[in-house]
Formats: structure tokens, C-alpha cells, sequence
């Protein structure tokens, strides 16, 4: 019986190939969100367009898992109109409550509703959604979302520092 250790593996590197098709059946099998994620946009706007056209992508080939995930993916990272929509109406048409909390934080920072979030934060216990919400938060500090809005930006960093500290083991996460 051959172990695995005795075949000849390519690296990753090697196996990656240019004709990998943009979107998958299934999270991670198409380079799509990859490539989306990793492109710098001067405005978020862009993202959030280009997100939703790559969201109504994988729906139309019926690839709904991979939208989940990706979805949720993308909102974590800037919760644009668009893709908070998107993220909303799948979760609903599929009976998802799961991710009910993150969708309810990631509209409250959208909206800039520092008094929502706060209420949000304050009742959220730690779920599946903690890292994808940490991600939300820590982006929001750094974002576009607080740049045109100094006043609010300090009541947020304090709300987000409030939640930081009640989950110590979330603040080296990104």
C-alpha cells in the first residue's frame, strides 16, 4: 500500500492552473472571490458592485453554497448595500436564521448606527459568525466607512474596543 508521503505531490503552486474556472460548484473551487478580494478598489462602492455581480453569477449556475459562503465572505470584509441585500435574500429564500446576528452588526455598520451596533455587540454570545464579525469590526477602524465621518468614528472605536475585550482571543484575528 503506497503512503502519502511517498508519492510525488506537486505544491499547490505548481497544480494551480491560469484555465481554473471563475466560479465553482462548491466554496474555493473557482478563483472568482479570490481574485475579487485581493484587488485594491479606490472606491467601495466598486467592491460592493462587483461583489453583487459575481453573488448573481454563482445564483445563476445554481451554485447557492458557494453564494452562501462567499456572501457572507464579502460582507465580513465591507458590508456594502448590495451585498448585504444579496447575503439577506439568500439566507431568507433558504431558510438560513443562523447568521441572523452578523446580518443585523454588519447593517448597523453600514448604516453607521453606532447606537444599534452597540446594543448588537453588547447582547451578541460568541457563535460560528465570531471571526467573520471580528473581521467586520476590524475593518470598519480601518475602512472607508469612518473616513468622511471623524465624529462617529470615535463612538465606534470605543465600541468595538468594548467588544475586543470581551473576546480577548478574537483581537490578533484578521
Amino acid at each position: 500500500m503506497d503512503s502519502l508521503s511517498s508519492k510525488n505531490v506537486h505544491s499547490l503552486g505548481i497544480q494551480a492552473r491560469k484555465d481554473v474556472a471563475d466560479i465553482g460548484p462548491l466554496p474555493g473551487t473557482g478563483k472568482a472571490v479570490y481574485e475579487l478580494v485581493t484587488r485594491k478598489y479606490a472606491d467601495p462602492a466598486e467592491f460592493d458592485e462587483k461583489a453583487a455581480d459575481l453573488l448573481e453569477q454563482q445564483l445563476d449556475r445554481g451554485y447557492i453554497t458557494e453564494a452562501v459562503y462567499a456572501s457572507l465572505f464579502m460582507l465580513s470584509l465591507y458590508p456594502g448595500h448590495k451585498i448585504l441585500e444579496i447575503t439577506q435574500r439568500l439566507l431568507q429564500e433558504n431558510a438560513v436564521t443562523s447568521h441572523a446576528k452578523f446580518i443585523a452588526i454588519a447593517g448597523a455598520v453600514r448604516d453607521r448606527d453606532h447606537q444599534l451596533l452597540k446594543i448588537l455587540l453588547d447582547q451578541y454570545e460568541a457563535d460560528s459568525d465570531l471571526p467573520a464579525i471580528t473581521r467586520l469590526l476590524k475593518g470598519v477602524v480601518k475602512d472607508h466607512l469612518l473616513e468622511r465621518h471623524r465624529g462617529v468614528a470615535k463612538t465606534f472605536h470605543q465600541i468595538i474596543s468594548t467588544f475586543e475585550n470581551r473576546f480577548p482571543a478574537q483581537k490578533g484575528y484578521n
